[in-house]
């Protein structure tokens, strides 16, 4: 969190081109599969340089942000394997106040992640896997039978924008990696492990 509010007042003094594809740092992130306008992606991946990743989401139903490149250009060695750093920052294009947002990693469109596709949002760290939040500040983590977090704890009212920490990991990296995200009500069927900032 500690470099949220320069970035997100920053942004809101920019005014970004709207983009459906962007390449950047060696891979290329598009909106192509819907739920979501993506603004722009900046940055290089590092933790010191995370990339900064905006999008207008106007829809409750899922935005499906896809990473391409992952295994052939953006191979770091840092964690084990593939690693990027990222601060995302969502604007509420809906109608409605957001309780909770869901952010969940995919190899495979339609099926979930599981432990041995070696994709995960920092699970290789342990317990010092970071994950943050400005307006929703609790963090669920769920790692089986999926490669989830939840944020909750606050709210973010129409035409405010969020800002998200996290890392993405993966020990066997494939070329395409989604990043599929949710507004979900109800995070009771998610066992609690709470990530640390």
């Amino acid at each position: 969190m500690r470099r949220f509010l320069p970035l997100v007042l920053s942004l809101l003094l920019a005014t970004p081109a709207a983009a459906n594809t962007v390449s950047v740092g060696g891979l290329t992130f598009t909106d192509d599969y819907g739920g979501f306008n993506l603004v722009s992606v900046t940055g290089s991946g590092t933790r010191e340089d995370p990339f900064v990743i905006v999008e207008e989401v106007g829809t409750a139903g899922n935005a499906v942000l896809a990473i391409e490149g992952w295994r052939t250009n953006y191979y770091s060695g840092e964690h084990g394997g593939a690693s990027f750093w990222v601060q995302k920052v969502v604007i509420n294009a809906t109608d409605k106040q957001w309780g909770t947002y869901e952010l969940e990693l995919r190899e495979q469109l339609n099926l979930p992640s599981g432990y041995l596709d070696g994709l995960s949002f920092g699970q290789p760290l342990s317990t010092s896997r970071p994950a943050a939040s400005d307006l929703l500040p609790e963090v669920v983590v769920r790692d089986e039978p999926l490669d989830a977090m939840i944020f909750s704890g606050g709210g973010v009212e129409p035409g405010e924008q969020v800002a998200f920490e996290f890392i993405v990991t993966d020990m066997t990296p494939v070329d395409r990696i989604f990043l599929i995200q949710r507004l979900r009500l109800d995070i009771s069927a998610y066992p609690t492990r709470r990530a640390t900032r």
